[in-house]
């Protein structure tokens, strides 16, 4: 079953960042707002990301590239385990 879920970058929400769930398989939406604030994914992304809001950590390329450019978050600790 196919899902699909997406993390928007934009002024227009609270902490510049907006979470969306369009639903999987046949029940997939072509429409969908902003889940609420209170949902799961806005703290596990203000808390376990290492740029920005962004798991660029999983990615070796995006890790190189976030170190070079000095961005990567000052609390990132490479050591801590992400829990879902």
């Amino acid at each position: 079953m196919l899902g699909l879920e997406a993390a928007v970058k934009d002024t227009r929400f609270p902490d510049g960042w907006g979470y969306f769930d369009f639903g999987g398989g046949e029940s997939l939406r072509a429409e969908t707002t902003a889940l609420p604030q209170t949902e799961r994914c806005y703290g596990c992304h203000k808390a376990n990301t290492a740029v920005e809001n962004t798991f660029v950590q999983f990615y070796p390329t995006l890790m190189e590239v976030a170190r070079k450019m000095g961005t990567v978050k000052p609390t990132y600790d490479p050591n801590h385990k992400v829990t879902p």
